[in-house]
């Protein structure tokens, strides 16, 4: 639920950047595969090099699968973090997204 508002909120930000919803949506189609293939969701992130993985954890798609491994191994306060960082990026994304385009 946290991972599925944190996308609509991301794609509302996306839209509202953009006139014209083809190119809003071409750029978002873009920008996500990129962000999913580096956040670890299309691909492991013990695969990635060492130097990126800091810059990683800014991603918001870094904290599903994070929240997931947290969940499998026990450890319920990764847990909660995963679930709250993926509502602050919610909570700015609407914030972003909601304003009036210039």
């Amino acid at each position: 639920l946290s991972f599925g508002l944190m996308t609509l909120s991301l794609t509302l930000t996306f839209t509202s950047f953009f006139k014209n919803f083809g190119l809003a949506f071409g750029i978002f189609a873009g920008v996500g595969s990129l962000m999913s293939l580096l956040g670890g969701i299309s691909m492991p992130l013990h695969m990635m090099p060492e130097e990126i993985l800091p810059w990683i954890r800014l991603l918001p798609t870094h904290w599903l699968p994070y929240g997931l491994n947290a969940l499998y191994e026990g450890k319920f306060f990764d847990y909660f973090l995963a679930h709250g960082i993926l509502w602050t990026y919610t909570g700015i994304f609407i914030a972003v997204g909601s304003r009036r385009r210039l």
